[in-house]
């Protein structure tokens, strides 16, 4: 299941950013166009920083379930914030971060209930997060082409929250939390 989740949260943010040059279009082209898509995947490398150190704190599963929240709510901002450069910059930088922040609490997951199969279980992750991207874009394509690419974001926003209850629904009852021992019960 938690390899499920993982290709389900790539989803979302691979069929915005797959066609960002179409999202962003109406604001943001030439070489701002560049300017942004280095600005989102910054955003992604801070999210992983900061991912990895709340899950120290929180949990993997709190952290995932933050971030994607936080996509849905992103993706259904993305709209407005395609009329205006600087917000569809500042909107690409949050978006850059949740994307990743919810990839890492999944390996985390991963890892602690793959047990001595943990090397393979993270291998399997990386064809997870592949088939998550590769499905992500040509759903991003197929929304373009069907519904326009005005509805790109609310279908992200829609697959975000799919994702969401999809790893919550998942979730096993015991989840190992900071300073508990593994399996030791958590408080939901």
């Amino acid at each position: 299941m938690i390899l499920i989740g993982t290709a389900l949260i790539l989803l979302p943010t691979f069929a915005v950013t797959s066609y960002l040059p179409v999202v962003a279009a109406p604001v943001v082209t030439g070489s701002l166009l560049a300017i942004a898509m280095v600005i989102n995947g910054g955003g992604q490398v801070i999210g992983n920083q900061v991912a990895g150190r709340l899950i120290d704190t929180r949990g993997a599963l709190p952290v995932v379930s933050i971030a994607l929240a936080g996509s849905v709510l992103s993706f259904l901002i993305l709209p407005a914030a395609r009329h205006n450069p600087w917000l569809l910059l500042i909107i690409l930088l949050v978006l850059g971060g949740l994307a990743g922040a919810d990839v890492v609490p999944q390996q985390h997951r991963l890892f602690a209930v793959a047990g001595d199969s943990a090397t393979t279980a993270l291998g399997l992750n990386g064809s997870a997060i592949y088939l998550g991207i590769a499905a992500g874009s040509a759903i991003g394509g197929l929304s373009i082409r069907t519904v326009g690419v005005g509805w790109l974001p609310v279908v992200a926003a829609v697959l975000a929250a799919a994702a969401l209850l999809f790893i919550r629904r998942t979730a096993p009852e015991r989840q190992t939390r900071p300073g508990r021992r593994s399996g030791a019960p958590t408080a939901r």
